[in-house]
């Protein structure tokens, strides 16, 4: 709730918070709205019938994301 109100803060009130400081408001913002978008498509999800699949295609999306690192991952441990 607290990065939400920093986007209509102006800078020059924004509390001292440790990642106020140090991450970019872009960022900050970017973020933020990122987590705001999921939590509106988790919602219309929940009161559509696709919200019998969701936890199925989530557990496949997991799966799907972890064969995927460990594919990729060799790739990049070469080039350094």
């Amino acid at each position: 709730m607290d990065r939400f109100l920093l986007l209509f803060i102006p800078d020059k009130y924004k509390p001292d918070h440790e990642y106020v400081r140090h991450v970019p408001n872009r960022w900050i913002h970017a973020f933020t709205l990122t987590q705001v978008v999921c939590i509106v498509i988790l919602a219309v999800v929940k009161e559509t019938q696709a919200s019998i699949v969701f936890p199925i295609a989530v557990g496949h999306m997991f799966n799907y994301s972890m064969c995927l690192v460990i594919s990729v991952l060799p790739l990049f441990s070469t080039m350094w």
